[in-house]
């Protein structure tokens, strides 16, 4: 590596370490929203399973059970994945933040370098990458981060692709492509989709393979790429398929749109949670909760330098990026133009992705990458035109910040945005003399990447490093192996559970919300009150919940929207009973009831003390039950007459009441992530339920015999039995993860050989 590379190189690390400084250097921690309420459980979950010897297919812990690997995000083939192993999670994840912004950078260095910007304009264009705000805001969105990360190192090699056509190339497409679907980033692969198209068109007359040869390279690198993926994307999409994700609602699919006046945030430096922001105006711009970027700030200098890029001519390549940059924009405001609703009608597989602001990385990429461009340009300016442009903007701004008394916020953000304008009018009038052109250039290049990295320096907020050691009181009451189903009472689950129950409009208090390192006080609240995913942190089997990621199974999501709609109902405590949950934590007092007592009282985090309780007549977890009713629907589990300890519902087949005088037992012998193993005895036959999640996944056998598996209680599993002891297997194994690993393993094996004889034929 030359001397100017290696330099370029330590400036982009030093810049990632510089926005990583409190986890690389003050041991703490990264926690923001989804780290600690989903991605911590699941490592724990993969580390867990893979330590007991099974299988990491499945999340035992996640409400009443859930896939891991077809859940993309957990990245269970992801290869960074696999260091949970011998690292702790939080620790794992410092690091995969930082390689990832830096594979960040050096792709989008590699790729401007290859679309012909010199070696210092490739290395502006990286800066403004890593330091603009849509990437950086990915830092808590793990599997995004990756796709982000990958995005321009498959563009390259698509570029290389196109070019030549040649199998190796096509073999590299295909890896980069397929460690994308790994990475659990399906969107940023459809988002780079009509740029791959774009790309393989461009130059298409101008020497090289024809457009036939260029778009049959392409296809076959998708083809192997999905091959050698097959072992995540074929049970992905079979959960997909069997969930919500299939066809999002028009809500839920264009929920996080960013809103033309917050668009505007590309250009003016206002955070997102300045407490100068009106309400109204926080309804409008994030659903009146954060935005799922916290930043969309890319900074008047590197702007200034993309609209040069985009001037300047010979750059084979602008109409792509100016392209790309127009539609992304055109995607990431979703709901508020008819472009995106059009997408996704004319495209079906864009219906299965959620939050268009997600295009944002799109917009940002291409800015740099025509900043990058624009560095090398450096022409004459039309001094006249351009300063008054930006003496107009600086006036505009100065103008709006003055008519915004009590929004210091706001208004200091304009002021900021002023200054940038007048010191670019004056690098402006600088560049007009002979052989200052260079010297404006990086002026103005320093200044951007300055003014990113000062802006951004907290996006990422971190906690003290014992944040994930933790563990909520009233877990700690918890008998050690218990196998008990836990509910920890959710006050948002339903609209008005917080008032009528407690008497104010939400039940978690946050401490610190604004305040960037004060900002993990609040997370804290949710870790010792860990409703939903988060008990899977702890390793406490939970039990009914919302479907965050929209990949639970409509029988579950059935089965959990009739118990959040009856929370707090007289009949609510009949539906943990009958789902064979035994413990209950809440805030309110009676949550069971007055006759059940409290058994134990601990101080949380919020007014009230989390309150433990025994759920009076739970099914237990395994249990062998008699008595058949026929039906499908979760209001008969709480009808009168219906014991869950005796009988069963099932969807289809005969009824029959449950025997006076049967006996059953089933004790758990074995409990891991891909397996149930217990010891059933029987005094007649009779079923075996147990409260865990059915899947069509789960395969039976009862004294080594293969049995069918029976969906029972709406959700659950079940099998037959005859009288007498028995020795009944549950087992997690797929027929889309057994297909997907053998096609995968094929894949691999085809593109070493390819790889191998196109070495050959070239020496030959």
């Amino acid at each position: 590596m030359k001397t100017g590379a290696r330099a370029s190189v330590a400036g982009l690390v030093a810049l990632v370490a510089f926005h990583m400084r409190e986890a690389l250097f003050e041991g703490r921690v990264y926690f923001e929203r989804d780290l600690h309420l989903q991605w911590y459980g699941q490592m724990e979950s993969f580390a867990r399973s893979v330590a007991t010897g099974a299988w990491p297919l499945w999340d035992p812990y996640v409400g009443f059970g859930q896939p891991l690997l077809a859940n993309a995000n957990a990245q269970v083939l992801y290869p960074l994945t696999w260091l949970n192993l011998v690292m702790t999670p939080e620790r794992y994840y410092t690091l995969y933040l930082f390689a990832h912004l830096m594979l960040a950078a050096l792709g989008v260095r590699a790729l401007a370098r290859r679309w012909g910007t010199s070696p210092a304009g490739s290395c502006v264009a990286a800066a403004l990458f890593v330091c603009s705000g849509p990437l950086l805001s990915l830092g808590n969105v793990w599997n995004h981060l990756a796709g982000a990360a990958l995005l321009p190192w498959i563009l390259l090699a698509a570029d290389r692709a196109k070019q030549t056509a040649s199998p190796r190339a096509v073999v590299v497409l295909a890896a980069w492509l397929a460690l994308g679907v790994l990475a659990g980033s399906p969107d940023f692969l459809l988002l780079a989709a009509p740029v791959l198209l774009g790309l393989t068109w461009t130059g298409v007359g101008d020497g090289g393979p024809p457009l036939r040869k260029r778009l049959a390279a392409l296809a076959l690198a998708g083809v192997l790429a999905a091959g050698l993926s097959a072992a995540q994307f074929l049970p992905s999409m079979e959960l997909v398929l069997h969930s919500s994700r299939a066809n999002l609602a028009t809500a839920a699919r264009d929920y996080w749109s960013v809103h033309p006046a917050f668009a505007l945030q590309q250009l003016v430096p206002l955070a997102w949670d300045d407490a100068a922001i009106p309400a109204a105006w926080r309804a409008a711009f994030f659903e009146s909760r954060e935005p799922y970027l916290f930043s969309l700030y890319l900074g008047a200098p590197a702007l200034f330098l993309a609209a040069l890029g985009a001037a300047r001519g010979g750059h084979r390549h602008r109409g792509l990026l100016l392209l790309t940059l127009g539609l992304a924009l055109l995607l990431a405001l979703g709901r508020h133009t008819p472009f995106y609703p059009a997408a996704a009608a004319l495209l079906p597989p864009l219906r299965m992705m959620r939050y268009p602001a997600k295009a944002m990385l799109l917009v940002s990429m291409a800015v740099a990458l025509l900043a990058g461009a624009g560095f090398d340009a450096r022409p004459r300016l039309r001094v006249g035109r351009t300063a008054g442009a930006l003496g107009l903007l600086a006036f505009a701004s100065i103008a709006a910040a003055v008519s915004m008394p009590g929004h210091g916020g706001a208004a200091a953000a304009l002021l900021r945005l002023a200054g940038l304008a007048i010191v670019l009018a004056a690098l402006a009038f600088l560049g007009k003399r002979p052989g200052r052109a260079g010297l404006v250039a990086a002026a103005v290049a320093a200044l951007g990447i300055g003014d990113l990295a000062l802006f951004h320096r907290d996006l990422n907020p971190t906690a003290p490093g014992d944040f994930y050691r933790v563990r909520p009181k009233a877990f700690q009451a918890l008998p050690a192996g218990d196998t008990e189903r836990v509910y920890v009472f959710d006050y948002a689950a339903m609209p008005g559970l917080a008032p009528a129950l407690l008497g104010r409009p939400r039940a978690d208090v946050v401490v610190g919300e604004n305040v960037p390192r004060e900002r993990w006080r609040g997370a804290m609240g949710a870790r010792l009150y860990p409703t939903g995913p988060v008990n899977a942190g702890f390793q406490v089997a939970g039990s009914f919940g919302r479907d965050v990621l929209g990949i639970q199974p409509a029988p579950l999501v059935k089965l959990n929207t009739f118990a959040l709609q009856e929370s707090g109902a007289p009949e609510w405590p009949r539906v943990l009973a009958a789902a064979g949950v035994g413990r209950l934590v809440a805030l309110h007092e009676n949550a069971l009831g007055a006759d059940v007592p409290v058994r134990g009282r601990f101080h949380g985090p919020y007014f009230e003390d989390e309150l433990l309780y025994d759920v009076p007549g739970g099914a237990e977890r395994c249990r062998v039950v008699s008595g058949v009713r026929q039906g499908d629907e979760p209001a008969l589990l709480v009808e009168p007459g219906f014991d869950a300890r005796q009988e069963v519902l099932l969807p289809e087949g005969p009824m029959r009441p449950a025997q006076e005088g049967f006996v059953g037992s089933c004790e758990i012998t074995e409990l891991r992530a891909d397996a149930v193993v217990a010891r059933v005895d029987a005094s007649a036959p009779g079923l075996v339920v147990v409260s865990d999640a059915w899947d069509p996944g789960w395969k039976a056998r009862v004294d080594g015999a293969d049995v069918d598996l029976l969906r029972a209680d709406v959700a659950f599993r079940a099998v037959r039995v005859g009288a007498g002891s028995h020795d009944v297997r549950l087992r997690y194994r797929p027929a889309s993860v057994i297909a997907g690993a053998w096609i995968g393993a094929a894949s691999l094996a085809l593109a070493c050989a390819v790889w191998v004889r196109a070495g050959r034929t070239r020496r030959a």
